[in-house]
């Protein structure tokens, strides 16, 4: 199981140091030790940022840091004026976003009633595993003219009390509490388990030394003898009865025994005490009020204390009173509630409304040394029956059993199980009614495009899955299939009317087939099948021809920062070259398939950070062309029969190497009359093209070299089938996988390829594999033994034939559906926009203020744990104007010295929310402007401020990973200092030039 524990209770002021937090501390840290074999996820929120690290302290021996998990809110949580409701109703959203996503089969809440001016808590709604609540009391519901005063907190009360009912277990710290749950909540008593409670260790019969005891007497003003209470002060705690009880002593017991109340109090409630002791005709000496104590003082107290006394009129449980018996004091308490079964034995209660019966049982103990003994004795047997280990056990059993029971359940709907290609375990997804409806976005014949032939040869078996509509920006669909079977519509008609289809798949390559599809994306979410790598060019060409000015450099800055800019202001096609341009298709992306690894491991390289990690790989469908055989398809060529053809099919390009291939035939087939060489395909109208004609021009089988320039799906066939010897040769792939390499495989070709990108991931045994860069020898070589060696070429002929199969387009397109579904339930852009249209349906929110809005913005991006490059911003806000040449220099050094893994920019608070100052940058590296862009902060960024922390919201101050330098300290900042910082190796240090 994958249980998940909320732990804010160990965080909030309120609980961290009181019982609750306590309890929550001991019991999941048990708990952890007895569930070895299950997976425990802990919760925390990032409004407690100063606990977080004491949280990570207390579990570093039980849990991967990995596994604790920082929750971001909204702050200003404690203003519960109804205009502030949207902050609570908004950040109780994102919390229950945060939990859903964790997809825990138990999520466990360790304080329920938390939330109303700190918080936020909850069980969570629609999802597949059970939620548990520990049950302390229902006191507030009780006492409600103490603790629910207004309707504003009544209201918030009641909504939990509605959490509590809905829960599918409780768990109840004493079997009082069970059985209020059951009768004022009217809850199933099989829902409310008994897992009682527990103290730690560290409470025993420890006597303190002389010096320790005159110690803490001086302190806090004690004498030898004392009558113990703590907890805490509230007015159920009753202690104010138990001053006038301890005020009935005589006089001569009170003069040898203070009243010694050990808690956290205030100087009003201290002052309203000892008023109260007064009035009741107490000496000041004889009441104690402690305030605070540590955790070894109050271990120390209790081991000091003459008797412990615990007049509570209602408790959950009552550690106290479990803490003084095991440090062998005698102890009386209240005979209702939970402290009966917490002591065990009925003549150490007493009415704790009675002050009189207080005083007596007081009296009776301490006038009879035999009954101290006896009580001192039975509090020492009577911890033995509580531990954390069986607490801990309890628990186990009773989320086993909530998950089995919940298992048996039927579901409300039915759900198909889907198991996604990339081994990740079997997800089930609601199928309610009809067929979704996807819109299927892509170029198709007859655009002269290998991605337009694709999706015509996948639509047909994706249909058997969705309702489909085409979108394309073409005039014409030559393919009669898709005509008859699908409405094909215009991306200007599909923005109007994108709310009709419930998914949308965007077939994504690197020319202007695809222009239209970059502003579709990010107004339109949908999944992206990534044919090429790189997307560069496109980009290159829609920002010269003007189609969409800036485009190119945008991309560029957002996918590779200001380098990559300045490279592209200094020769923008070589830019092309080198940059892939396409980080912002891939983050708007609502999950990416690709068809090879190497696009994971180009991800990688140019990105880092997991970019790629959660994408899903899946072979290119290939239909089995219905050839003819081999010698009617040279005749119908016009081909000698007895002719060998090898062939090459795509364009002709450098990256495709037709030079190196020319010259390696020609070294084996130069003087054979019957070899021909065919280049299937349009050729280059550049330099390359030019080379490519005077090489041919210059073999003395210039003849029997052929370039067919573009042909028809039908040609494209006939040469595939007339084909002796294929071969598919690469060079600085771009992710981009080869079509035609799969034709060839698939029409069962004897193939020659070599292992570049894509390629490199065909096992070896279908075709001759020669290295990614071969020689003119390996690559000659290879030919002369397919072209000579018919029985080779049959044996990869037939393999080529059998591995095929796994390019089936019935299988390829049913792992297409999966693969859709699955980032349609769980991919972070998904499960963001939903979030996002439930946040933009609350009460007020239309209201509410830009900076409560970025502010809301920000913990949204911070809660959602999404791979992307992490920042490092250098907040420039107290810097003024004025930059020195000093700073300048190194701020531009900073910026394109970047270190590894990681983006830098400057920001700075402007009107009140924090912008990215990309114009600065500019002009610091002299290229042309770009416009500033507002700041969405994640957890994973850094922050050097310099010269102070300046912070427009909390919720950027909570950020974890800040450093204050100052001005001087900049100008001399290296980008070596910076990075050893960021991989956390060293703090900042700066070293002079």
């Amino acid at each position: 199981m994958r249980i998940v524990f909320d732990l804010q209770s160990c965080q909030s002021p309120g609980s961290r140091t009181r019982g609750i937090g306590r309890y929550s501390l001991a019991h999941v840290r048990a708990f952890i030790e007895q569930a070895s074999a299950h997976e425990v996820i802990l919760v925390l929120n990032n409004s407690f940022s100063d606990a977080i690290e004491l949280v990570q302290k207390d579990f570093a021996d039980l849990v991967d840091p990995s596994n604790i998990r920082v929750f971001s809110a909204l702050s200003g949580l404690f203003d519960m004026s109804a205009g502030n409701q949207w902050r609570h109703d908004a950040s109780q959203l994102l919390y229950q976003d945060f939990i859903r996503n964790l997809k825990p089969d138990v999520f466990h809440v360790t304080s329920l009633f938390q939330g109303f001016n700190d918080a936020v808590t909850g069980i969570v709604n629609n999802h597949a595993g059970i939620n548990s609540i520990t049950l302390y009391d229902l006191i507030p519901f009780q006492y409600s003219e103490s603790y629910l005063a207004g309707e504003p907190l009544q209201n918030w009360y009641f909504r939990k009390m509605q959490a509590l009912k809905s829960a599918d277990i409780l768990l109840a710290i004493s079997e009082s509490s069970r059985q209020e749950a059951i009768e004022i909540i009217g809850l199933p008593p099989e829902r409310v388990i008994n897992i009682s409670s527990a103290i730690g260790e560290h409470f025993y019969v420890s006597p303190c030394s002389h010096e320790r005891k005159i110690e803490l007497q001086v302190k806090f003003g004690l004498r030898d003898d004392y009558i113990l209470y703590t907890g805490g002060i509230d007015s159920r705690k009753n202690i104010e009865g138990l001053i006038t009880a301890y005020a009935m002593l005589p006089i001569t017991l009170r003069d040898r025994h203070q009243l010694a109340v050990v808690c956290s109090i205030d100087s009003a409630s201290r002052d309203r005490l000892y008023r109260f002791a007064k009035s009741a005709g107490l000496p000041a000496c004889q009441l104690v009020l402690t305030g605070f104590v540590t955790e070894q003082e109050l271990v120390d107290l209790y081991n000091m204390a003459k008797l412990f006394v615990f007049p509570s009129l209602h408790e959950g449980f009552g550690l106290p009173a479990l803490e003084s018996m095991a440090c062998g004091i005698p102890t009386l308490v209240s005979n209702i509630s939970s402290l009966p079964e917490v002591v065990g034995r009925e003549d150490m209660q007493f009415d704790p409304r009675d002050p009189s019966a207080i005083s007596h049982a007081i009296i009776e103990t301490l006038s009879n040394p035999q009954r101290m003994a006896d009580l001192r004795e039975h509090g020492l047997k009577q911890v033995r029956q509580f531990s954390w280990k069986k607490t801990a056990e309890t628990t186990l059993r009773a989320f086993e059993n909530a998950v089995h029971e919940k298992s048996k359940q039927k579901p409300f709907f039915t759900g198909l199980s889907i198991s996604v290609p990339d081994d990740t375990a079997q997800h089930r997804y609601p199928t309610p009614g009809p067929r979704p409806r996807l819109a299927f976005v892509s170029p198709l014949p007859p655009s002269e495009s290998g991605i337009a032939d694709y999706s015509a040869e996948l639509l047909p078996e994706l249909a058997r899955y969705y309702d489909i509509d085409v979108i394309t920006s073409q005039t014409e669909v030559s393919d009669r299939w898709i005509r008859g079977s699908f409405a094909c519509h215009t991306p200007e008609w599909f923005e109007k009317n994108a709310s009709r289809y419930e998914r949308v798949l965007y077939h994504f390559g690197n020319s202007s087939f695809h222009s239209y599809m970059f502003g579709l994306l990010e107004r339109i979410p949908g999944t992206v099948v990534l044919h090429d790598f790189f997307l560069s060019g496109i980009l290159n060409y829609l920002q010269l021809s003007g189609i969409e000015p800036d485009c190119y450099a945008q991309a560029l800055l957002r996918s590779h920062g200001y380098e990559a800019l300045r490279a592209f202001h200094r020769e923008v096609y070589e830019s092309a070259k080198r940059y892939p341009a396409n980080l912002p298709v891939l983050l708007q992306a609502q999950g990416v398939i690709v068809h090879s690894e190497h696009s994971r491991t180009l991800a990688a390289e140019f990105y880092n950070h997991g970019v790629g990690s959660d994408w899903i790989c899946l072979p290119l469908l290939r239909i089995p062309k219905p050839l003819l055989d081999n010698a009617t398809a040279k005749q119908r060529l016009n081909m000698q029969a007895n002719s060998r053809i090898t062939a090459t099919f795509g364009f002709i390009a450098p990256t495709k190497l037709n030079i190196e291939l020319i010259d390696a035939w020609a070294a084996v087939n130069e003087d054979k009359p019957d070899a021909y060489l065919v280049f299937v395909g349009r050729n280059s109208l550049d330099l390359y093209g030019r080379e490519m004609l005077d090489r041919i021009e210059q073999s003395s089988a210039r003849k029997r070299i052929l370039i067919t320039g573009f042909v028809s799906a039908e040609d494209y066939n006939l040469w595939l089938a007339a084909t002796d010897v294929a071969v598919q040769l690469r060079t600085g792939s771009r992710g981009e996988t080869s079509a035609a390499l799969y034709d060839c495989i698939s029409a069962g070709k004897a193939l020659i390829y070599n292992a570049n990108g894509s390629a490199a991931e065909l096992p070896e045994m279908i075709a001759r594999r020669v290295p990614d860069k071969f020689t003119l020898e390996e690559l000659t070589q290879a030919l002369s033994d397919l072209l000579n060696n018919t029985v080779e070429a049959e044996q990869f002929s037939q393999a080529a034939l059998a591995y095929r199969e796994r390019l089936s387009p019935s299988k390829v397109a049913q792992q297409y559906w999966q693969s859709i579904e699955r980032f349609a339930f769980e991919h972070p852009l998904a499960r963001q926009r939903q979030l996002l249209k439930q946040l933009r349906t609350l009460p007020d929110h239309t209201a509410q203020p830009s900076s409560a809005l970025v502010e809301l913005a920000c913990a949204a991006t911070q809660n959602i744990d999404y791979a992307q490059l992490p920042f490092c911003y250098i907040d420039m806000t107290c810097l003024g104007d004025e930059l020195t040449p000093e700073l300048q220099a190194s701020l531009a050094r900073l910026l394109i010295e970047l270190p590894k893994g990681w983006r830098v920019e400057l920001v700075q608070l402007i009107d009140g929310n924090y912008q990215i100052l990309c114009q600065l940058a500019c002009r610091l590296l002299d290229i042309p402007e770009s416009n500033n862009e507002p700041l969405l902060t994640r957890t994973h960024d850094a922050w050097i401020h310099v010269e102070r922390v300046v912070a427009a919201t909390a919720v950027y101050a909570r950020l974890p990973h800040i450093e204050v330098i100052q001005k001087d300290q900049l100008e001399r900042l290296t980008p070596q200092a910076l990075e050893n910082w960021l991989q956390g190796l060293a703090p900042i240090v700066v070293i002079d030039n």
